[in-house]
Parts: structure tokens; sequence; C-alpha cells
């Protein structure tokens, strides 16, 4: 029963030392692709638009219907 146990330890042990090596590649590998970002670019896309040009919601609903009443 021991060497089961121990068997069972060694291959946890060998199997969460490949994962962690596979996810250490994977968040290496992500973070080159997003270095690539260009923000600049990003920003081109809304300097068309206005900023008056968008209307707001009020969250707020009983305090609208009030200012509605005293006017």
């Amino acid at each position: 029963m021991k060497k089961v146990v121990k068997c069972l330890l060694a291959v946890g042990a060998v199997v969460g030392s490949i994962a962690g090596v596979l996810y250490f590649l994977d968040k290496k590998k992500n973070e080159d692709e997003f270095d690539d970002f260009d923000d600049a670019e990003f920003e081109d896309v809304f300097e068309d638009e206005e900023e008056d040009s968008r209307d707001y919601v009020t969250l707020d609903l009983e305090k609208e219907a009030e200012e509605e009443e005293q006017q």
C-alpha cells in the first residue's frame, strides 16, 4: 500500500510540474502577443466620434420622478 501511495504522489508531482511549465510558457507567449498592440491605432478609431453625440440614462428612477413632479 505504501508503494502505491508513493507512486501516486510521484506521478502527481510530475504531472503538476509539467502543468506548471506549460502554464508559464502559455503566459509568456500571451505577453508577447499583447506587446504588439499599438495604443495609437486604437485611439484613432474613436477620434471621429463627437463626445456630445451620446445620450445618458438616469439610473435613479425615483429621483427622476421627483424632479418631474417638481417641474
